[in-house]
């Protein structure tokens, strides 16, 4: 309240002039004045309401000079007419934390804002004795004829003041900041073999997490990130501490508090990630690439009209239409040219700071933000040949479906590719995947929103165990040409039991740094967890932190990073495991379970075509392969070694199966070894082999193996 006048005569008219003087009042930022409103208070006879003998104060705070104080973006909530305990609060400038019983009276504990000036004030029978029992001492102002006590101090001093006499009960008051506030902790507890909780005051430990009465003990569990000194404030008759499940030595503070030395952390020791495999996909660019098992974009019509279909090419390609919902979805679009274009013209749209890639036969023209507007893509001369088979291969980021925060709608907005203005002379024909598994996801665990369509994802490259032996050693995360490449290392954690460590993964970049000036993106994963995308032309985020029920703080840790260059040459320069917070206590976690690469189960027999005829052997080696589920959107081969110093035979896998026929130039024992590999990146999927013994296999002259082998 501003301004207030009482016994005003109800007979006559009376004028509220205000007049801006232009003149800014101490304590306020400006000139300008806010009137909220007038509240006119008439008696219901319309006489004038009598003046009352409350206690009524012209200023609050009443010591000149200081003032309430509202910082930036801030609020405070203060309390007046306030009676507790025996005691009577008239008000206080400064927020209450805390009120409790303890063993000499009544614990208040008081906060606000660093060197802000904090104004009590409380009413008592007769001057009570007010003892500084610790920090700045308070200044105290009795006034005999309304037997009110004022206390001023500043926060941030740490006064804390006994008030003892006066006709109440003993009263201790600790005023703090807002900062020492973050130290400080009210918990109520149960009572062992009781009913009902007390209260406990903790100041000076980073978190107090759970407390129990049991006795004479109270026993605390929480956090510390360096060696504290805890002042434990509790009920009467409570005389020890245990903390963590460990009894404290504890002393009498001046404030009748138990006070506890408790030790911190160990400091945190990280590896550091210097050791990496690389290997590039994308192979969907490719115009040969086999697309014939690919969802038909061949809808016209769509209950959404914002999923399509577009005014040019008049077919729905919405990915969530065709039940692709998150991450990567490749298209490819089969036409004839009509003319020797230079250019298309394509619309995506995957969220905020969503993009796409496109290739034309084969050759990269460039990336762009996949917004809902319509980009050019420049095609290089040559490259479309009118009258020629084309192929235009579009990988779309899907970030996540919008949120109707406005309740505008936007949760329906189209993801993936809308529409495309293509140099085609006839139909195109569409063809798009994205993430595998889509209706019934086989990792439980982690959920279908976990990967997306990009090969790697689909290849099972994300996961722990992955067989990356015959992956390249990465020099540097900054591919030659734009491509899709994936980085995979692993590192050891050894984290002290009792230690809570929060660990996030620091994407370096100097480009990002300068500007948002880095032409790359990176989905990253942590143990097959995706635990989020750095997009370094976008930003802000360049540090993620990694949920400890994700990661082995005792053991072997696997780091996949799937890196899209929408230029050549760019990329991060380096990644960094950092330390976001150390403290001894906490609550243990463990791994969550969740399913590893498993190597692929293969099988292989060699039928002899020609037993008993001439010195020579023919067999045909033929197997099975069966994919791990995580992993089964992998193309393969297989790699036959005849086990006659013939130069080994790379066999395409089909529906599973394969099949080479082989020559000796003599019958006699050899072995037959079938290598399954991954077609694009040669990881070793999986082994098996068998005997040949030429014209003694069986009575049907068949050999076979026996088990497969780990690679």
């Amino acid at each position: 309240m501003a301004f207030q006048k009482d016994g005003l005569d109800p007979s006559v008219e009376h004028t509220i002039k205000i007049v801006v003087t232009g003149q800014k009042d101490a304590a306020s930022a400006g000139t300008f004045v806010s009137i909220d409103a007038f509240d006119i208070i008439e008696a219901p006879d319309g006489t004038a309401p009598p003046v009352g003998n409350a206690i009524t104060f012209p200023r609050v705070p009443q010591k000149a000079g200081t003032f309430m104080s509202l910082h930036g973006r801030d609020a405070s909530m203060v309390i007046a007419d306030y009676a507790f305990d025996g005691q009577r609060l008239m008000y206080t400038t400064s927020e209450l934390f805390a009120r409790m019983p303890v063993a000499n009276g009544t614990l208040l504990a008081l906060n606000g804002a660093r060197n802000d000036a904090g104004e009590t004030v409380l009413q008592y029978a007769s001057e009570p004795e007010v003892t500084t029992l610790g920090g700045t001492p308070v200044e105290t102002t009795w006034d005999p004829d309304a037997k009110t006590l004022r206390l001023n101090y500043v926060h941030g001093n740490n006064t804390a003041v006994r008030i003892s006499g006066g006709g109440a009960p003993d009263l201790t008051i600790l005023t703090t900041d807002r900062t020492r506030t973050g130290l400080q902790w009210s918990v109520d507890g149960a009572v062992t073999g009781g009913t009902g909780n007390k209260t406990v005051l903790v100041t000076g430990v980073d978190l107090l997490r759970t407390a129990q009465f049991d006795g004479s003990t109270v026993k605390l569990a929480g956090d510390t990130t360096t060696a504290r000194t805890a002042n434990i404030y509790v009920p009467a008759a409570i005389t020890q501490a245990t903390w963590n499940g460990v009894p404290v030595a504890t002393t009498r503070g001046a404030n009748g508090q138990l006070v506890a030395r408790l030790a911190g952390p160990a400091a945190s020791a990280l590896p550091v990630l210097d050791h990496w495999k690389a290997a590039g996909e994308n192979p969907e660019s490719a115009t040969a690439f086999d697309d014939s098992a690919w969802t038909a974009a061949t809808a016209t019509t769509a209950e959404n009209p914002r999923q399509g279909p577009g005014p040019n090419q008049g077919k729905v390609l919405d990915t969530a239409y065709y039940g692709f919902y998150e991450g990567d979805t490749w298209y490819r679009a089969h036409f004839k040219a009509s003319s020797s274009a230079t250019s298309i013209q394509l619309r995506g749209q995957g969220g905020a700071a969503a993009n796409m890639l496109v290739w034309v036969n084969g050759r990269y023209v460039g990336a762009a933000a996949a917004n809902g507007t319509v980009m050019t893509f420049a095609v290089p001369a040559g490259v479309i040949t009118a009258g020629a088979d084309t192929v235009v291969s579009t990988v779309v980021r899907n970030n996540g479906q919008n949120l109707d925060w406005s309740d505008d709608g936007l949760s329906r907005q189209n993801r993936g590719l809308f529409d495309a203005i293509l140099p085609s002379a006839g139909p195109v024909t569409w063809k798009l995947q994205g993430a595998k598994d889509k209706a019934a996801p086989v990792d439980t665990a982690r959920t279908m929103y976990n990967t997306g369509g990009l090969y790697g994802e689909r290849a099972g490259w994300y996961l722990p165990g992955y067989p990356d032996a015959a992956w390249a050693d990465a020099g540097s995360f900054k591919p030659a040409k734009a491509v899709v490449t994936w980085y995979r290392s692993s590192f050891e954690l050894q984290v002290p039991a009792g230690t809570d460590t929060a660990i996030a993964l620091k994407v370096n970049d100097a480009k990002f740094n300068a500007g948002r000036q880095s032409y790359a993106r990176a989905v990253i994963y942590v143990n097959g967890w995706n635990i989020g995308t750095w997009v370094g032309n976008v930003g802000p985020q360049d540090v993620f932190t990694i949920p400890s029920s994700f990661l082995d703080k005792a053991g072997s840790n696997t780091l996949a990073v799937a890196l899209t260059s929408e230029r050549d040459g760019e990329g991060p320069d380096s990644f960094t495991l950092v330390d976001r917070g150390t403290s001894l206590g906490g609550v243990p976690t463990a791994l969550i379970e969740a399913p590893n690469y498993e190597p692929a189960k293969v099988s292989t027999q060699a039928v002899e075509t020609t037993p008993s005829k001439g010195p020579g052997l023919s067999i045909t080696a033929s197997g099975a392969v069966t994919l791990d589920k995580l992993g089964d959107g992998a193309a393969t081969t297989a790699l036959l070694d005849f086990g006659d110093g013939s130069e080994p035979v790379p066999v395409p896998v089909s529906d599973g199966t394969f099949s080479a026929v082989h020559s000796y130039a003599k019958k006699g024992n050899y072995q037959v070894v079938a290598t399954v590999r991954d077609a694009v990146s040669q990881a070793v999927l999986g082994t098996a082999s068998v005997a040949v013994a030429g014209g003694s296999c069986n009575i049907h002259h068949v050999c076979t193996s026996t088990a497969a082998r780990r690679p």
